[in-house]
């Protein structure tokens, strides 16, 4: 697998409450507790409607949990709000593995300025765009308005991909 950094520098938030900044850094193993308490408070609602069983609950953490040779930290001013999680297959695609943004910091323009540079990288290095989502998952509607195609559902999570050829605008 290959790894390619990036970074956003400068980002303006399309909300009314302006980021004086928004930088992405790779993250250490001393991101793990902020990465991992993310994990659950983001997810938590959308874990809890997809599985009753608790087993079932701390398998979906155990697999998602933390892992900085493929994590990137998000922030804001310095603070850390996010985490992105991504993994390049050689040849096949960029593919989202996590991408949480703290509650406080959603409905920001965030998560989506995050996803385009990936689709940026992606187009760079001739690959498409996959990711999975909870079927619970509100944020499948920007996946769908940011022109990713559900490819298959299996076991409660939609498969999505953007195309490299796809052509939509990113600000439609």
């Amino acid at each position: 697998m290959l790894l390619v950094f990036w970074e956003i520098s400068g980002f303006m938030s399309h909300n009314e409450t302006t980021l004086e900044a928004l930088e992405i850094r790779p993250a250490t193993q001393a991101d793990e507790a902020f990465a991992n308490d993310l994990l659950f408070r983001t997810m938590h609602e959308y874990v809890e409607a997809t599985w009753s069983a608790l087993e079932d609950q701390e398998y979906y953490y155990r697999i998602n949990s933390f892992d900085a040779s493929k994590t990137w930290i998000i922030q804001c001013s310095k603070k850390d709000i996010g985490r992105l999680t991504k993994t390049v297959i050689e040849g096949d695609c960029v593919f989202i593995d996590e991408i949480h943004i703290l509650s406080e910091y959603q409905r920001m323009g965030i998560g989506r300025r995050i996803i385009e540079r990936v689709i940026a990288e992606a187009q760079k290095l001739g690959l498409p765009v996959k990711l999975t989502v909870l079927k619970v998952n509100c944020a499948q509607n920007l996946y769908l308005r940011m022109g990713f195609n559900v490819t298959a559902e299996k076991n409660n999570r939609l498969h999505m991909e953007r195309p490299l050829s796809h052509s939509k605008a990113f600000g439609a």
